[in-house]
């Protein structure tokens, strides 16, 4: 059975911020707030290269404004349980 990823998101809130979260299996969850969708995703892919460095698999999934999903990455990218191009 593959690990399960743990993962992060990076979603749209009111007032035109960026929500960053985290949802641990054990602990409570992490969030950040940021102004930007820029600033936001940095931030996301720092805390999941951080992550990988503890040898966890994380999946950071960016969402568009309207709320839809936009695209998806993992660190360590060997941690990628589906092996297709992008």
């Amino acid at each position: 059975m593959a690990k399960k990823l743990q993962r992060i998101e990076v979603v749209p809130v009111p007032a035109g911020m960026w929500l960053v979260y985290m949802l641990h299996r054990d602990i409570l969850p992490e969030a950040y707030v940021w102004d930007s969708k820029k600033q936001a995703v940095k931030h996301a892919i720092m805390w999941a290269t951080y992550e990988a460095g503890f040898k966890r698999g994380t999946s950071v999934r960016i969402h568009k404004r309207n709320g839809r999903f936009q695209e998806e990455h993992t660190y360590p990218h060997s941690a990628d349980p589906k092996r297709s191009k992008g």
